[in-house]
């Protein structure tokens, strides 16, 4: 090997080595002046975050309170937070998304994909009281749509009673299911008046054509009269079923038709 090529090796080598040691010795002094290593403080960078996350609930929201929430995730995995910082940080961002939900709670109209941010917040947080809150709107909105399909006396009384535990804050702010509520009881009715009595008059009237025996039209008779008691204890009044209960001829249908035994 020539002398000149050797030479420039040599220096090539020297530069190299001298790089890494220099990129070494930096990255080991790094916001130090004694050369130990010093890790960005991402405690106070997580804890501005937090104290910025917004205490009533916007659009931005869900996005914020997830992003902090990852944070803390991700620097209680590098270490970067202890057990009792990520801990203290999580409870912090609970009790502001706690206060930021309620204050949703309070708006007029509800909309299911808000609901359905805050129920995946809330779980995550386990924040039992704020997924009872969502889990009774679905509720309520389950017995409103229930009560327009009754046909029994007990579906009704059924319908009603599950209206009353949803009948109260924070539910009633929204307009929906207050005004659902409220109709829940007649829908009720109006269903099974509709469903089951008025078409059981209807048989009874035209006796003749449903009926061989007497003892099958007076059990059926005896099911209208309950249903007619029922109503009234209901408060509740219905003018077709009054019309149709009102035109069943029970003497006529005494004489005509037959005994069974």
């Amino acid at each position: 090997m020539e002398k000149k090529s050797f030479v420039k090796l040599l220096l090539v080598l020297v530069v190299t080595i001298g790089l890494v040691f220099l990129v070494v010795s930096q990255f080991n002094r790094v916001g130090t002046s004694e050369g130990s290593i010093d890790y960005y403080n991402l405690d106070k960078e997580i804890t501005s975050k937090v104290d910025s996350l917004p205490s009533a609930w916007n659009s931005t929201s869900y996005n914020s309170i997830r992003e902090v929430l990852s944070d803390i995730d991700i620097a209680k995995g590098m270490s970067a937070l202890d057990s009792l910082q990520a801990d203290n940080a999580q409870t912090k961002v609970k009790d502001i998304f706690s206060t930021a939900s309620t204050s949703y709670f309070t708006h007029s109209i509800w909309n299911e994909r808000d609901l359905e941010h805050i129920k995946s917040i809330a779980s995550f947080l386990r924040d039992n009281k704020v997924s009872s809150i969502i889990d009774g709107y679905y509720g309520a909105k389950n017995i409103i749509a229930s009560s327009r399909s009754c046909a029994t006396q007990s579906a009704v009384e059924n319908c009603i009673s599950k209206a009353a535990t949803y009948n109260k804050a924070p539910w009633t702010h929204c307009t929906e299911i207050k005004d659902g509520l409220s109709s829940v009881k007649k829908a009720a009715l109006d269903s099974y008046t509709s469903r089951n009595l008025i078409p059981l008059c209807n048989k009874l009237v035209d006796f003749k054509k449903n009926y061989t025996y007497f003892d099958d039209f007076d059990r059926d008779y005896q099911i209208a009269t309950s249903g007619k008691s029922f109503l009234t204890k209901m408060d509740y009044n219905n003018s077709s079923f009054n019309s149709k209960y009102g035109s069943i001829n029970y003497n006529q249908a005494a004489n005509d038709l037959d005994p069974r035994f």
